[in-house]
């Protein structure tokens, strides 16, 4: 089995970046948020519309790396959670055969940069998106996990950003969110060569000839991202 990663920086969970700024404030170009939509004003705006870009990138990866190129049966995409720390990453995880992974890996950097670019999100991308985040979010309200992660922090000077208001008003935020806002935040993600980190891990090789561990596995149900899985330490560039 192999597993290869796609790493890249991206704000954090709360949409600070690395040099202090709000992700806001990087998409208008200036701190004066007056002149920014109602909507981007929000303090956990970015929290939301980071949360529904992982969730379209998660779904173009299964639709391109699985089902159009058939070279794994799980890819998945998503954001550092941590909310203190200024800046974070997404990381994209891909399992493959050996003799797959490289390819896997390339389809993934290509499916992340069209989003930025030649393919990017579609109103029905972000409507299936939405759905998901807004029942997942209604569901985990019945748990006290989900309470205690969502309260934490919201008295701490460190954290102004988030507030009782993200909880109240997280469906209608999901709900304000366009299009175009997944856009230009996908295109303040770091995605060229020069700025993104990879690497390819292996457990073993296929010999020639060999069918690939994907050819002789049985199909699987429709699933959209993973668990982690642990760095890979036999190969990385």
């Amino acid at each position: 089995r192999a597993v290869a990663y796609v790493a890249g920086a991206a704000p954090n969970r709360l949409g600070t970046l690395a040099d202090g700024r709000a992700l806001v404030e990087q998409l208008l170009g200036t701190s004066d948020l007056s002149k920014a939509p109602e909507r981007w004003r929000h303090p956990l705006f970015a929290s939301v519309a980071l949360a529904l870009v992982q969730e379209v990138a998660n779904r173009r990866l299964f639709s391109v790396v699985r089902e159009r190129k058939q070279l794994t049966y799980d890819a998945n995409f998503r954001f550092s959670e941590h909310e203190r720390v200024h800046g974070g990453w997404y990381l994209v995880s891909v399992t493959a055969s050996p003799a797959n992974a490289d390819k896997a890996l390339e389809a993934c950097k290509e499916t992340v940069r069209a989003l930025a670019s030649t393919a990017p999100p579609t109103a029905d991308n972000l409507d299936a998106a939405r759905r998901v985040l807004i029942n997942r979010h209604l569901a985990e309200l019945t748990s006290n996990k989900y309470w205690c992660e969502q309260l934490t922090g919201t008295m701490m000077d460190a954290l102004p950003a988030k507030t009782l208001g993200g909880l109240r008003d997280y469906a209608k935020l999901a709900e304000s969110v366009t299009v175009k806002d997944l856009q230009v935040i996908l295109k303040a993600l770091a995605t060229d060569d020069s700025t993104i980190h990879t690497c390819v891990g292996t457990s073993g090789v296929v010999s020639e000839g060999e069918p690939a561990a994907e050819d002789l596995a049985p199909p699987v149900e429709e699933f959209h991202g993973s668990t982690p899985v642990g760095m890979p330490s036999r190969r990385g560039r």
